[in-house]
């Protein structure tokens, strides 16, 4: 053999001579594999049906609430304030917030205020705000609704047909002190 093919046949030979040989004596023949990478089941999406509106836009205005003949007739010394901005946390404001009316009256000599709050509940809305009203309130004794005291405001909550109706005021101790202006504004939901 000539010394050039056998310079060129070496490295082969080293080479073929090389994977025969254990790099590892604790090696086995078979390779490790990885494990498996974890199936982690995406997760079911839930199906909530996207519940519909709980209230219904009122078509009244505070004067037809309250007209001015009923104001009148309660008391010549109240009006309807013609521009009423309630506290959002407010009865009337939470009334305004659910496509309801605020509306305000004012004793001309006292400055106090009578304000009053719509909303128009959809039938099963309308059953579990009578339940949630009814757990957390006191029934009046002058009228089919509630009436309650809180931090010296007196708060009457009524229920005409589909409607709930709040009146509150600092003037009113006793829900027969309100009861007048509860039938004033019934009178008109019906």
């Amino acid at each position: 053999m000539s010394s050039r093919r056998a310079l060129l046949l070496a490295p082969l030979l080293l080479l073929a001579l090389a994977g025969c040989v254990p790099g590892d004596p604790g090696a086995t023949a078979d390779p490790t594999l990885p494990p498996p990478p974890s199936i982690t089941p995406n997760p079911t999406p839930t199906i909530t049906a996207t519940p519909g509106p709980e209230t219904e836009p009122v078509t009244l205005g505070c004067s037809d609430l309250l007209t001015p003949q009923a104001v009148y007739d309660y008391n010549p010394n109240v009006s309807l304030l013609p521009s009423f901005s309630p506290d959002a946390a407010s009865p009337a404001g939470r009334a305004l917030a659910q496509q309801g009316i605020a509306c305000s009256l004012v004793n001309q000599t006292s400055g106090m205020t009578v304000d009053f709050g719509v909303v128009a509940y959809t039938a099963d809305a309308l059953a579990a705000k009578k339940d949630a009203v009814a757990a957390s309130s006191t029934a009046a004794a002058d009228y089919d609704g509630y009436f309650d005291v809180i931090d010296g405001v007196g708060t009457a909550q009524v229920f005409s047909g589909s409607y709930y109706l709040t009146v509150t005021s600092g003037e009113f101790g006793s829900s027969g002190d309100i009861a007048p202006l509860v039938a004033m504004a019934v009178s008109t939901l019906g």
